[in-house]
């Protein structure tokens, strides 16, 4: 039986291999946020778009990830209030936006991954990606916690791409830290990434110092952050055209 993947790579280049595990994860997530029961696997391959085996193997990943739940009835996601687009908290568009950067820096990482955002003042978490166990960094997330927002990485950063005086400094370029603040023991870096509508959000990683301070973390975080830049910028260059026109393109490093 032929497969039904239609995202198989044809080349061996590992760059390729991954943005493309990190595209089928997505539609994985996005497909089972969208459903109130559990789903079979042959339900997810087929409205995913994938190959059984290869939906089975990325399932049991997001299982072990503890990301998703299998049940008898099928696969459900594990926590749906904390899972993209599924909080029902205004938000939904900054999660499926933020959605591959943070896939690809927790893959690249396997650190705490947390998409921010600033209200009233405060910074609040939205989501995020963290490893199993039970280290610093696994640390459930809790929607109700507050951070003051001049105090930590997220809100810095937020608080200076919101600032008039930012439009002279490139938007991507711009990264905040905090030692503790955000996460006790961690050393934590936010970017911000820009919002369909004109809204701001950051992402930030959390982890050992050492870790964190190495040149390759803070490039990995400046690539991503400049990606969602792009992003933003060829829709709004399609929504001014009323079609499809893509923005003028420039060297950008994919996730």
């Amino acid at each position: 039986m032929p497969s039904t993947d239609t995202t198989v790579l044809k080349d061996s280049d590992p760059a390729k291999k991954s943005r493309g595990v990190i595209g089928k994860v997505t539609r994985l997530i996005r497909f089972l946020g969208g459903k109130d029961i559990p789903c079979g696997l042959a339900e997810v391959a087929r409205e995913a778009g994938l190959a059984k085996t290869t939906a089975h193997r990325l399932l049991r990943a997001l299982e072990a990830e503890r990301v998703v739940r299998r049940t008898s009835a099928g696969y459900e996601l594990r926590e749906r209030h904390s899972t993209m687009g599924l909080a029902g908290d205004g938000h939904a568009i900054v999660r499926r936006h933020a959605l591959k950067g943070m896939l690809a820096l927790y893959e690249s990482t396997h650190m705490l991954v947390q998409l921010m955002v600033v209200e009233a003042g405060s910074v609040r978490c939205i989501d995020q990606f963290e490893p199993p166990g039970e280290s610093m960094l696994s640390l459930p997330i809790d929607f109700g916690r507050r951070w003051p927002a001049p105090r930590v990485a997220s809100g810095k950063v937020l608080l200076l791409a919101g600032s008039p005086r930012s439009e002279a400094e490139p938007f991507a370029l711009r990264l905040s830290y905090d030692d503790g603040m955000t996460n006790a023991g961690l050393l934590t870096a936010a970017v911000p990434i820009k919002i369909r509508g004109g809204g701001l959000a950051a992402i930030s990683l959390s982890g050992p110092r050492a870790a964190m301070s190495r040149a390759e973390i803070r490039e990995k975080m400046l690539s991503i952050s400049r990606r969602c830049e792009y992003e933003y910028r060829r829709l709004a260059c399609r929504l001014a055209s009323g079609g499809f026109a893509s923005a003028k393109t420039h060297p950008v490093t994919a996730f």
